[in-house]
């Protein structure tokens, strides 16, 4: 089963992001509405989505959304780029770290007092 994970537009803070193994992955290049993007097929066992307890578009979006937010969380995307990856508003896409156990704001101690003199 080949499942189409999602269409990204390329920008140059988004090239370059992972390494990805090529026997699991395939990525083109295919024209859209918004010019030029980046296709990404990753294939699955076709049962995958059952046992996962969930349909095949549940699965696309649990698959899309878990890219996102560990790209977030490696802070690789900024949380309006993973939102964006995945076609929800900013503040959806934060409320749904807490399903992942991921933080909306991670400072350290440091950046947290700069941020305290800086308010």
């Amino acid at each position: 089963m080949k499942i189409l994970l999602y269409e990204i537009n390329f920008a140059p803070e988004l090239t370059g992001i992972g390494r990805l193994p090529p026997a699991q992955f395939r990525m083109q290049s295919i024209p859209n509405k918004f010019g030029e993007a980046m296709q990404l097929l990753l294939e699955v066992p076709s049962n995958l989505p059952d046992a996962a307890h969930c349909t095949p578009q549940e699965f696309l979006y649990e698959a899309k959304l878990s890219m996102a937010v560990k790209l977030f969380e490696m802070k690789r995307l900024s949380s309006g780029m993973a939102a964006s990856l995945i076609g929800l508003s900013r503040v959806a896409f934060l409320a749904e770290l807490r399903r992942y156990g991921v933080a909306m704001i991670d400072l350290d101690q440091d950046e947290l007092a700069q941020d305290l003199i800086n308010a």
